[in-house]
């Protein structure tokens, strides 16, 4: 899935979870795009988890953070694990200046992703 050369999203299942990669600054159509396709995706494809990574992402507003976060909410109520990765050093710090909080999993790289959401699979069947 793709909104224009410089506002990309990538969509993808890899070991039963829905990767995505968000390139470029989000627009207020990408994230509309992306709400509804991830949710759509999720559902069709059944996945159980969700890895969002962020690195390609350069800056980000409160309203756009608003949006992503209310998708990913929305995502956490389907049912699925949900890993955020890839935050870099300086969207960070915007995050915290303007007093934005990530209610969400947290990892380093996509690879940390997965390993996270390997723990939180044994976590559920557990229980």
């Amino acid at each position: 899935m793709s909104d224009g050369a410089d506002n990309r999203l990538l969509m993808q299942v890899s070991r039963g979870c829905v990767q995505v990669s968000f390139h470029g600054e989000p627009t207020d159509a990408t994230l509309a795009r992306f709400r509804s396709d991830l949710l759509t995706f999720v559902r069709d494809t059944g996945a159980d988890s969700v890895i969002v990574s962020l690195a390609g992402l350069r800056v980000i507003d409160s309203q756009e953070f608003a949006s992503l976060k209310a998708t990913l909410s929305m995502t956490q109520l389907l049912g699925v694990q949900l890993v955020i990765t890839g935050l870099a050093a300086g969207l960070v710090a915007s995050m915290v200046e303007l007093g934005l909080d990530l209610p969400f999993q947290v990892g380093r790289d996509l690879d940390h992703g997965f390993d996270m959401i390997a723990e939180l699979r044994a976590q559920r069947q557990q229980q």
